[in-house]
């Protein structure tokens, strides 16, 4: 079937078919005309013709480092999204981290007639350049910055400096820093000199010693960890680039307030009193310079009700201005469900576990953000493990229990004894 056909069906201009599937001016009524032919024999346009009439197929290549990253496959949702109400699809690249990989898919978009790239890359390298240079569609570089390509990104440098503060401002004077390669120019490198800008603000010289630096995944937190740990260097807070590595890293509590909120802020921060250990806080404040109105959603009570979900261990994971919504799990991950919609009571809902070892769910609830999910406040992960002060005095009492001696007087009196006169 043609255009012809269906403009004959129509009672139409074959020109006017042409405008009308390119988006073109067709009057309403010839419009439904058109349209009901359409549905009625379940004609579709032909790419390859659309494409030679107008220069354009409504494909968008995306690429990504990491699918299972939580906030890339959120990411990767939104622009999903955008894209359908405009009219394009995407074809979604995987690069598992891969510069080679990065650099192939880039090709292989450039030669493939997309109209656009999204490009969310791991390290900016000089070849990267070279190829997005050569592109003659549009082409936007995500979650990093370079100043020749156009650029979406997060002020990785002032978010780490105000995390630090945090730390600094609770007397943390022997902070450890868990991060990425330097190549990384966003999360490894800003994130990087904003940890030490802010410590340079308290007269602190940055200690090698306390540095570690890893790759992107919770399992190689955990590795960053365990170095520190065998360095025995003491330290009293740890700063981690990103979330997989806090989690990664076996941070054993982490909660979430709003500045705005006094006794949500008041009730994390004793929790975190309270836990013996490290404990992360996130508070959340906008900053009229840098980030002025990041955080409105939440900002201010009624806000709160609507977009955000106290998390309270043992209780239901509730939250709307009145506890009309729900979290539920689908397959590995969440959703959010209403109550009394297809059946759904309270006793579908998820049960908030702070003290669960797996730190998979408190992962995922942590990562939420709207205006899909709320965002969860209160304390996500409380769990009790061994602090590194009692750790040393296990090992001291573990010695001390190998020898004769407990003392300097029995010390003195368990070998062979002089007697000078």
């Amino acid at each position: 079937m043609t255009i012809n056909t269906i403009a004959k069906m129509a009672g139409v201009s074959p020109a006017t078919v042409s405008r009308y599937l390119n988006q073109g001016y067709v009057s309403e009524e010839k419009k439904e005309r058109i349209r009901n032919v359409i549905e009625q024999t379940g004609y579709s346009p032909s790419p390859s013709a659309q494409m030679l009439r107008t220069g354009k197929n409504h494909l968008v290549g995306v690429i990504v480092p990491r699918i299972n990253s939580e906030p890339v496959a959120e990411m990767v949702e939104g622009i999903t999204r955008i894209m359908a109400q405009a009219g394009y699809q995407i074809l979604l690249a995987n690069t598992s981290n891969q510069v080679e990989k990065e650099l192939e898919f880039l090709k292989i978009f450039r030669t493939n007639n997309v109209d656009g790239v999204i490009f969310m890359g791991t390290l900016m390298s000089k070849r990267h350049l070279t190829v997005m240079r050569s592109y003659q569609k549009p082409i936007v570089l995500l979650a990093q910055q370079e100043e020749i390509i156009p650029s979406v990104y997060f002020d990785d440098y002032q978010s780490a400096y105000l995390a630090t503060e945090i730390l600094l401002k609770r007397d943390c004077r022997e902070i450890a820093y868990i991060g990425v390669t330097l190549k990384d120019r966003a999360v490894g490198r800003n994130r990087r000199i904003g940890f030490t800008d802010a410590l340079a603000q308290y007269q602190i010289q940055p200690d090698e010693r306390r540095m570690v630096e890893t790759q992107f995944d919770m399992e190689d937190g955990y590795e960053a960890a365990r170095i520190l740990m065998e360095r025995n260097v003491p330290f009293d807070g740890i700063f981690c680039a990103t979330a997989e590595l806090a989690f990664g890293a076996r941070g054993r509590f982490f909660a979430r307030a709003v500045a705005t909120d006094g006794p949500g802020t008041v009730e994390v921060l004793k929790a975190a009193a309270n836990h013996k250990g490290a404990s992360v806080c996130e508070i959340l404040q906008n900053c009229v310079i840098f980030n002025d109105g990041t955080h409105e959603s939440v900002y201010n009570k009624e806000g709160r009700a609507k977009n955000a979900i106290y998390l309270e261990h043992g209780k239901p994971m509730l939250f709307g201005e009145n506890k009309e919504f729900g979290l539920m799990q689908e397959g590995f991950g969440l959703k959010v469900v209403k109550l009394g919609e297809n059946g759904i009571t309270e006793k579908d809902i998820l049960i908030h576990d702070a003290h669960c070892m797996d730190n998979t769910l408190q992962l995922k609830l942590a990562l939420m953000e709207g205006p899909d999910f709320p965002i969860a406040l209160g304390v996500i992960r409380d769990v009790e493990a061994p602090t590194y002060d009692d750790a040393v005095h296990e090992q001291i009492d573990e010695v001390s229990a190998k020898k004769k001696y407990h003392n300097f007087r029995e010390l003195l009196m368990t070998n062979d004894i002089w007697e000078v006169k």
